[in-house]
């Protein structure tokens, strides 16, 4: 859920659906769906299912804002709210922010939304207090819903059948998790019409009686709802790099890494091919790996190559992959653009490598399957900070322009990212016959053979301060991912969205010595939040007990 500028977003109010108000004496409410107010949106009591209840669980998936208009005065109550935040937080603690009401009178429809900067706090769930016990009536919810991508959340909930709250008592809990330091205060919104803006530290609180009329309540000034969140001495820092889309996130890896380039690898982001040889050269050049559409230049692309103070751009693929439109328009803004391109993703690869041949010299060069991304760019920052060239195979049988260029560049040694299905025993048999040893480097899937890949380079990380993950699942956070890792000199893991293999946790745990920060590439639907976490306890595990 997106708190976009510009947009008008209503509240997301109380769903009240009680007997009183199929009586004549209260005219019908209407629940405004989306920010369009037009007849086709409007839902009435005669909507209302056999339950009492509306069914809008459709609606809450497809636009997550849902208004109820009640006609007629407000319930005018002596009602009092206090929100309360320990005062004092850890980073990567777990800790409550208690909603409590006193002084309410049939209290049947409770409504909540928070904004909050998602590089501090992530929420964790939202729970019912005990003011809703004893009741007898049944508690529905209609949204319980956060986006920690958006750092935004949404509660909405309504008792039927019974009677509504009296009195006083916990109304919710909110769980969150300190991920970094910083102070906040919460600030309460009472206007329902009020835009909740991204990053903000509101608060906006909504209840209803039994006649759907918003009750009116005032904020006690002696709770605290201010935080402050320290650091634990040993424990890591750790932060997401996501953007909108994978060519917003490719920026923003790259502003993670880079103060400054004077050179600037840019690809295709529709497909990965032509980016699977990048991380050797840009560790190289020193340039980060920016992705742009195929026949349009990304427009966050040029703000990001201004602010770098770029000369160089470096096109990897051919003109179906980067246009010669975008190539040109390049020149014509002043860049030195140089194309590096082969007829097939093998010979793409050949001619990346040979690029890197005329910056460094190497003597070693890895070789994985051109037909699938995770073998190549789980050995890409490793093999980059060797300054070894990644070359893409069918598979099959070692292409014969491969073979050339192995024998032109006086190669000692080939290591082979990958299983035996998918780069063949046949090509170990024919490099063998040439006199050409080489070294296979794999797991039972592409998270243990990241591990093991690691593992293997385990010397080149031996002044690593930290690591990088990335899904095993997509492949263009993988690409933004591996340049920013070889740039560091950084272990890169591939991790899966919802768990870790056990193997990767033991590596993590072993580096945790050295490892300072965290970063996580794409956002919760790469890597969801419960697994980021257990990724950082693991390490903190290791490093606050040191």
């Amino acid at each position: 859920m997106k708190l976009k500028k510009g947009v008008y977003y209503v509240v997301l109010a109380v769903l009240l659906i009680f007997p009183v108000l199929l009586s004549a004496t209260v005219k019908p409410p209407e629940i405004i769906i989306n920010t369009d107010d037009s007849p086709k949106n409007l839902i009435r009591v005669k909507d209302l299912n056999k339950d009492g209840v509306v069914n809008l669980y459709d609606y809450v998936l497809h636009f997550k804002r849902i208004t109820l208009l009640s006609p007629g005065k407000t319930a005018q109550q002596n009602a009092e709210i206090r929100i309360s935040v320990p005062s004092d937080v850890r980073v990567w603690e777990e800790f409550t922010v208690e909603i409590k009401v006193s002084g309410i009178r049939d209290l049947y429809g409770v409504s909540l939304e928070m904004t909050y900067n998602p590089n501090t706090l992530r929420a964790v769930a939202v729970t019912q207090g005990d003011s809703f016990d004893g009741t007898g009536s049944v508690l529905k919810e209609v949204v319980n819903y956060y986006d920690n991508d958006a750092g935004s959340l949404s509660y909405a909930c309504v008792l039927t059948g019974g009677r509504g709250i009296t009195g006083g008592g916990t109304l919710l809990y909110i769980h969150f998790r300190a991920v970094g330091e910083d102070y906040f205060g919460i600030t309460p919104v009472f206007d329902p019409a009020a835009e909740l803006k991204e990053g903000t530290w509101n608060l906006r609180l909504m209840l209803a009686d039994g006649a759907a009329l918003p009750i009116k309540y005032e904020i006690s000034n002696s709770a605290n709802i201010a935080a402050r969140i320290y650091p634990v001495p040993g424990a890591i820092s750790s932060v997401r790099i996501a953007g909108e889309d994978r060519y917003d996130t490719a920026i923003e890896a790259s502003k993670r890494g880079w103060a400054s380039a004077e050179s600037v690898i840019l690809t295709g982001g529709e497909d990965y091919v032509d980016a699977l040889a990048a991380a050797p050269l840009s560790r190289a050049l020193d340039a980060p790996l920016l992705l742009t559409p195929s026949h349009t230049l990304y427009p966050g692309v040029l703000d990001e190559l201004e602010r770098l103070g770029t000369s160089y751009v470096y096109i990897l693929g051919g003109r179906e992959a980067v246009s010669e439109n975008i190539e040109e328009y390049l020149v014509s803004l002043g860049y030195h653009v140089e194309r590096i391109y082969g007829g097939d993703r093998v010979n793409t690869s050949i001619e990346v490598a040979s690029r890197l041949k005329e910056i460094t010299d190497f003597d070693t060069v890895v070789l994985a399957t051109g037909y699938d991304y995770p073998d190549a760019l789980a050995a890409a920052a490793c093999a980059a900070q060797r300054g070894q060239p990644i070359l893409l195979t069918a598979g099959g049988s070692l292409e014969f322009e491969l073979k050339d260029a192995i024998e032109k560049w006086s190669i000692k040694k080939v290591i082979i990212a990958g299983g035996p299905a998918a780069v063949s025993p046949n090509i170990e048999e024919q490099l063998e016959k040439i006199g050409l040893p080489s070294e296979r480097i794999y797991g039972d899937d592409r998270y243990l053979t990241s591990v093991r890949i690691n593992r293997y380079y385990g010397k080149s990380y031996s002044n690593g301060t930290g690591v990088v993950l990335a899904t095993g699942q997509d492949y263009p956070d993988v690409l933004a991912g591996v340049c920013l890792a070889a740039k560091k000199g950084w272990p890169f893991l591939l991790v899966p969205r919802y768990y870790v293999k056990a193997e990767t946790l033991n590596y993590l745990r072993q580096i945790a010595p050295q490892i300072r920060e965290v970063y996580v590439i794409g956002g919760t639907g790469a890597i969801d939040d419960s697994n980021w976490f257990s990724i950082i306890d693991a390490i903190n595990e290791v490093r606050v007990r040191k």
